[in-house]
């Protein structure tokens, strides 16, 4: 429908505007379908830390998709 395919934009947009370590960790993860072990090879990261950036990833683009639904 329209409005699932505005929705979808929106999302898009907001995972452009994350910084990037968080739009790349969320991306390999979330559309990718990397394993967590792949992510912290690919970008050096610990373990702890991948976690911490896709829990900030999520928590941002569901905070942002909120506050601009809304308008």
């Amino acid at each position: 429908s329209i409005e699932a395919r505005s929705d979808m934009a929106l999302i898009v947009e907001i995972i452009e505007r994350l910084p990037p370590l968080q739009r790349d960790i969320l991306r390999m993860k979330e559309i990718d379908g990397y394993e967590a072990e792949e992510i912290i090879a690919i970008t050096g990261c610990s373990s702890t830390a991948l976690r911490q950036n896709l829990s900030r990833a999520r928590r941002k683009i569901r905070e942002e998709f909120i506050r601009l639904s809304k308008q």
